[in-house]
């Protein structure tokens, strides 16, 4: 075999049930790797936002009716970023094209139009502006690293739907072969 399979066998194995020996994986390395580093940063956004909020002196947490809505869309970014975080992981690396359309959705819908918002606050401080910057950038590149991993996917599994179909294998196969698409 190749290098990659002698150094590591278990990214040559077959996943259960997969009647074409071996079909490629369809999980992306670099939206992996941005959601990996996203992770890891939002606790230190969230950490640093509610620091730098609190150091405000002019408007605290709740001061005027401007950091009100700030704040709900502060607390509302971070609930909805650790649910959108946890839609992205299992999206990829379980290759489901439904959650990763979710996250999708819910990156460039829900949270980017907040995350804008809270950016381009007047009264925003140096810092917490630096951090919402990162997150942004975060927010827009796994959005766009998303897209394309979700066109990849479904194109191949609507590929592996025609060729089952085509093959006609018996009822036994394709319910296998149901039962391993549809778990997670």
């Amino acid at each position: 075999g190749t290098a990659i399979n002698i150094c590591l066998p278990a990214c040559a194995m077959q996943r259960p049930g997969d009647v074409f020996g071996g079909a490629e994986l369809l999980s992306s390395l670099p939206l992996q790797m941005a959601l990996y580093f996203n992770v890891h940063f939002t606790p230190l956004w969230f950490i640093g936002c509610l620091a730098a909020a609190g150091v405000d002196e002019d408007h605290g947490l709740l001061g005027s009716h401007t950091s009100v809505w700030y704040t709900v869309s502060f607390f509302g970014v971070a609930v909805i970023e650790a649910v959108r975080l946890y839609m992205g992981y299992a999206a990829n690396l379980f290759e489901r094209v439904p959650l990763l359309t979710a996250f999708l959705v819910v990156s460039l819908v829900v949270e980017l139009p907040m995350l804008f918002a809270m950016f381009l606050r007047e009264d925003n401080p140096s810092f917490e502006w630096s951090l919402t910057l990162l997150l942004l950038v975060f927010v827009i590149a796994e959005g766009l690293m998303s897209i394309r991993v979700a066109l990849r996917m479904s194109t191949e599994q609507s590929s592996r739907y025609h060729l089952l179909n085509d093959l006609d294998l018996g009822p036994d196969v394709v319910q296998t072969m149901q039962y391993t698409e549809t778990r997670i």
